[in-house]
């Protein structure tokens, strides 16, 4: 099983442009750029129905969303705990006499 590799959209640009416009063959331009036939069939393919946008990375876009989501589910969960302590800390002064209250007025 060959690796995921990652392509930045000039490098794939570039692969679709050297077959539709140099008038290179696939297999050629594949070989000569070190990926598979079989990864540039797809990015024309991409090009062909979609356009030039096609080829934008669509996995950094899918992984900076993750990585936020993250982030945001980590501030959510210290939110949480911040207002559970919060919350203890209420009912605490809620229940006991006016203690604080004598000590500070005394």
């Amino acid at each position: 099983m060959g690796k995921n590799r990652y392509y930045d959209t000039e490098f794939k640009r570039e692969a679709v442009r050297f077959v539709y416009e140099d008038g290179r063959t696939v297999s050629d331009v594949a070989k000569s750029l070190g990926i598979s036939t079989e990864t540039l069939r797809n990015w024309l393919r991409l090009h062909r129905q979609q356009g030039s946008a096609a080829l934008c990375n669509q996995t950094n876009k899918s992984t900076d969303q993750n990585a936020k989501i993250r982030q945001l589910e980590k501030e959510l969960e210290r939110t949480r705990r911040e207002r559970d302590i919060l919350k203890k800390a209420t009912a605490i002064f809620a229940k006991e006499p006016d203690t604080y209250r004598t000590r500070i007025g005394s």
